[in-house]
């Protein structure tokens, strides 16, 4: 478990999902005390798409304290509707967070000019009858391989890549244009006051003993 940093200046920030504790609505969350697996299909990706990924996740744990854990390669299907267990493949444990690039055909909702989606998926402690995040997917749509990046900032799903976890660890969409977390591609190349705000709210939720 780390410490997340709490930035010096807040920007405009949002959470994607929010429970009420006491009279006082509280992002749902990743439990800090216990790491995020995850695993990637390199089907349709890119040869550096390993290492562009580590770079974003680093970020994400930097502004959260939240420690990922790669289990390593899959050949997993993306599924919008995939279960949180899924024993057959990954144990008697909550199943890791599904990474990987998809085609508009195999998910319906990177129709049109969405170039990439995220799900994570909740469920309550029944220890404390609070809800937190356990696992969820990340989709970027197959065509982002094919952009040129707009500056020497890296490849362009980068960008949309930094959006698309910001949803998984609890982000929500923003209105200001500079952040990472509006919903149309703005040009960040890092996340900025706003998102790292929100970020660092999101690494400072209680542990989950139940889960």
């Amino acid at each position: 478990m780390g410490t997340p940093p709490t930035p010096a200046q807040a920007g405009s920030y949002s959470f994607s999902l929010e429970q009420t504790i006491g009279d006082a609505p509280v992002p749902v969350r990743w439990s800090p005390c216990r790491p995020i697996h995850y695993v990637t299909d390199p089907t349709g990706a890119p040869d550096d798409f390993a290492v562009h990924l580590q770079a974003v996740l680093a970020e994400v744990s930097a502004a959260t304290g939240l420690r990922f854990v790669n289990d390593g390669l899959t050949t997993e299907a993306a599924d919008m509707d995939r279960p949180a267990f899924l024993p057959e493949l990954y144990g008697d444990r909550w199943a890791p967070v599904l990474i990987r690039f998809a085609p508009e055909a195999d998910v319906a909702y990177l129709a049109g000019d969405v170039v990439g989606v995220a799900s994570p998926t909740h469920t309550i402690d029944p220890t404390t009858g609070r809800a937190h995040l356990v696992t969820g997917v990340v989709y970027l749509e197959t065509e982002l391989t094919s952009v040129e990046p707009a500056s020497e900032a890296g490849p362009a799903y980068t960008e949309v890549l930094r959006h698309e976890l910001g949803h998984l660890v609890g982000l929500g969409h923003v209105d200001a244009p500079t952040e990472a977390m509006h919903p149309s591609v703005s040009g960040a190349t890092a996340y900025q006051s706003g998102d790292l705000a929100g970020l660092a709210v999101l690494g400072q939720g209680p542990c989950a003993p139940g889960l």
